[in-house]
């Protein structure tokens, strides 16, 4: 499987990784930081605009699964620290915790300040669309700490809206570029 991924990886093309592969080859991942994202899009955008001059991102495509969890702690055991960026909602932040208290995830751009700025480029482009925009998405669930940035569960109570990861793409593209 190895031979996949860097086959993979030398064209800029992503590559869905099972439990079953995981299972079944060994493989050794060796970089010093892998970058994570919670949302697809983000995975499409990076392979479109940096091809083969991506670092290594790795996508949970939502909660994170048990082929995720073994390809994390794979990475780690083998010296990589993650970089991780999800919705900026409450099972988002949720699973940035919990990612940050299993692997020593380092949070990627999951500030107070990211989601404010996040929350300003959304109705900046709705304002764009003359109307034909999302708008707010209103928080649901019930909020949850954000112990790296107490700051960021506080505006994120007063602000009441959820930002999602797509929304914020060009920042997180732009930090992969390098």
């Amino acid at each position: 499987m190895g031979e996949w991924l860097t086959g993979a990886a030398r064209f800029g093309t992503p590559f869905q990784v099972t439990l079953h592969q995981l299972n079944t080859f060994s493989i050794a991942l060796r970089a010093p930081v892998v970058h994570v994202c919670e949302n697809p899009a983000v995975l499409r955008r990076a392979a479109a605009e940096l091809g083969p001059e991506c670092p290594p991102l790795v996508c949970t495509e939502g909660r994170p699964s048990t082929a995720f969890h073994r390809l994390a702690a794979i990475a780690v055991r083998g010296g990589a620290r993650l970089h991780y960026h999800g919705d900026f909602d409450w099972p988002g932040v949720d699973m940035a915790a919990a990612l940050a208290r299993r692997y020593g995830a380092e949070l990627w751009r999951m500030t107070a300040a990211d989601y404010l700025a996040g929350l300003a480029d959304a109705a900046k482009a709705d304002a764009g669309d003359a109307g034909e925009g999302e708008g707010r998405v209103a928080l649901a669930g019930r909020p949850v700490p954000t112990p790296w940035d107490p700051a960021l569960a506080e505006a994120m109570r007063q602000q009441g809206s959820a930002v999602y990861e797509e929304a914020v793409a060009g920042s997180l593209v732009a930090d992969l570029r390098g």
